[in-house]
């Protein structure tokens, strides 16, 4: 029958819920796919700088000398960007 649902729940999430707009509530994600579609990445922070780049399936780095990357390295850098969300 077409009877509505009730769902209870704790009175800190309804506090934490209300008055949030929906943009508020959203996942905010900076990269997105960065693992799967990622075709470099470039890093800049404090004097130091590195470029990675994809090439066919592996990658390489790019600064000064071009040398091969293992991918099992790579991947958890980019796993890592991959969970950065905006506050």
């Amino acid at each position: 029958e077409d009877e509505d649902e009730v769902f209870l729940v704790d009175r800190k999430l309804k506090a934490a819920l209300q008055n949030k707009t929906l943009y508020q509530l959203r996942k905010k994600q900076v990269f997105h796919h960065i693992l799967r579609d990622g075709r470099a990445v470039e890093i800049e922070w404090d004097g130091f700088q590195v470029k990675i780049e994809k090439r066919n399936e592996g990658w390489i780095v790019m600064n000064h000398k071009e040398r091969p990357l293992k991918t099992e390295n790579v991947r958890p850098l980019l796993g890592a960007l991959n969970q950065l969300f905006v506050r």
